[in-house]
């Protein structure tokens, strides 16, 4: 008796945590132009050895798709999110460098708890304004470094939207 009560603990149990589990809501996919904040970083992958100011949308990207310029890249976020602007060499990534200097508000709803955020390698931000929707232009100064060479300043502007 012992044993089928038990049992049947066991069962209810399992029933219970599957239908709790099916019934959760699915995660909306971010639209094709977007894609969700993951560990809180944004990493922009630049080209060390093309990148000049004439082919930043062909040597730079966030890891979007190819048809997704970076002006039309936008991350979505939450409020509270801590974000970390980060550059990395898609070309040469064990001796040339990206470096994140700056990011700044460039138009539309300000997202981000200040208009100027500074950084030497990166850069770090919160998401503390605004309501589902609301889209912040931003934009991204960073400088490249190729085979120790400084070889230029350049700047990006993509976007945020809280999710």
């Amino acid at each position: 008796m012992k044993t089928t009560k038990q049992f049947s603990i066991l069962m209810a149990i399992v029933l219970l945590s599957f239908s709790i589990i099916s019934c959760k809501e699915e995660l909306i996919p971010p639209s094709d132009d977007g894609v969700m904040l993951r560990n809180n970083t944004i990493t922009l992958y630049v080209d060390t050895g093309s990148v000049n100011k004439d082919n930043l949308d062909s040597t730079c990207n966030f890891g979007q798709k190819k048809e997704v310029s970076n002006e039309d890249f936008t991350t979505l976020v939450q409020l509270d999110d801590e974000i970390t602007w980060v550059g990395k060499s898609s070309s040469s990534p064990e001796t040339d460098l990206v470096e994140i200097n700056l990011v700044k508000y460039d138009g539309g709803k300000k997202i981000l708890n200040k208009r100027k955020l500074r950084g030497d390698t990166k850069v770090v931000g919160k998401v503390e304004n605004g309501n589902k929707d609301d889209v912040e232009k931003y934009k991204i100064k960073f400088t490249v470094f190729n085979n120790g060479i400084r070889r230029g300043k350049y700047k990006i502007d993509p976007k945020l939207q809280i999710n």
